[in-house]
């Protein structure tokens, strides 16, 4: 794969804005319907979404594992996180991937 720090790097900001909009969904839920549960669990599991984002945009080593964790569980979320998932999966399963992921790895220039 051509470039993969970009790759990289797109993974994480899919990361990002699909949690922050399953959050902002799961509140809207909670403020117009007044359920209490549901929503904000769902709320609550997106956040280590976003951890796993913002980690892959720094590229950090544990960033790898959790956005495969994560991606795993997006697939479950069709339409949307089914293609985040599978991309994500697909880049950070590359060895380049692993490679500039490595704990000792030196990390890309901003390009």
């Amino acid at each position: 794969m051509q470039n993969i720090s970009r790759h990289i790097t797109k993974v994480g900001w899919l990361h990002i804005a699909l949690n922050l909009t399953t959050i902002g969904f799961a509140i809207f839920f909670w403020a117009y319907f007044g359920a209490t549960f549901i929503p904000m669990a769902i709320a609550v599991f997106s956040v280590p979404g976003l951890i796993a984002g913002v980690g892959l945009i720094k590229y950090r080593p544990w960033a790898r594992i959790l956005g495969i964790v994560m991606s795993i569980f997006n697939l479950l979320t069709f339409p949307h996180g089914t293609a985040i998932g599978v991309y994500s999966m697909i880049v950070l399963f590359d060895q380049e991937a692993v490679r500039l992921l490595a704990r000792d790895a030196i990390r890309p220039v901003n390009e």
